[in-house]
């Protein structure tokens, strides 16, 4: 029993593992913005899911992305060694949904490596 409930535990971390991924893939080369404040808008809920989230790991990317003169070119995201877990996983892909609906800010490069919480 426990070797079944295990295995449906992973194939559950996979499960949001695979949704965080296939929504940082969804991101497209942005069009130019018209205005800096407008990529500001689309990066404010992904700063509050990072900060919701808490972590050292995930205040600094907040803190990095509120302070970026220019989020139109485009940002990398890496959380790598953050302490992430199924929970936070959720937190971050409802801000990354966020932000691809506006579509003026694109996400060049994103990890969640070396987070032993998300599972494999």
């Amino acid at each position: 029993m426990r070797s079944l409930k295990s295995n449906s535990f992973n194939l559950s971390r996979r499960r949001m593992l695979a949704t965080i991924a296939a929504v940082a893939a969804a991101f497209p080369s942005a069009a130019k913005a018209e205005t800096q404040g407008s990529s500001e808008v689309a990066a404010a809920k992904l700063i509050e899911a990072l900060r919701t989230i808490g972590n050292p790991v995930c205040v600094s990317a907040a803190d990095s992305l509120a302070t970026s003169t220019d989020l139109r070119s485009g940002f990398d995201l890496h959380l790598r060694n953050a302490n992430l877990n199924d929970e936070d996983a959720q937190v971050l892909a409802t801000g990354l949904r966020r932000l691809d609906d506006d579509r003026d800010t694109p996400l060049k490069s994103f990890s969640v490596s070396y987070n032993p919480g998300l599972g494999d």
